[in-house]
């Protein structure tokens, strides 16, 4: 079995253009390989009913060692909400 890369683009990253003066946002082909590969392995953990009630999502992201020891908080961009963002619409595509 192929062992997948994890995908280390955020929905920060998308691009953005000018159609008839106007800003269009699209992704580019690395965040769109990204959100398939998020796709692909959430499809496999989908439940077969919804919960009818509201739920609690606590995500760990683990970043290469580097400038920050190990358990240091990071205070630098992706921030959270970009982090989060791209899991949460893939969640939502798949229907959780």
């Amino acid at each position: 079995m192929k062992k997948e890369k994890v995908p280390t683009v955020t929905a920060q990253e998308r691009r953005v253009r000018a159609v008839k003066g106007k800003p269009v946002f699209y992704d580019s082909p690395r965040i769109k390989s990204a959100k398939a590969l998020l796709v692909a392995h959430l499809k496999q953990h989908r439940l077969s009913k919804p919960y009818d009630s509201g739920v609690s999502l606590r995500v760990s992201r683990l970043f290469p060692k580097g400038r920050h020891k190990d358990g240091e908080y990071r205070i630098t961009k992706p921030d959270t909400d970009n982090l989060q963002k791209m899991l949460k619409d893939c969640m939502t595509l798949c229907g959780f």
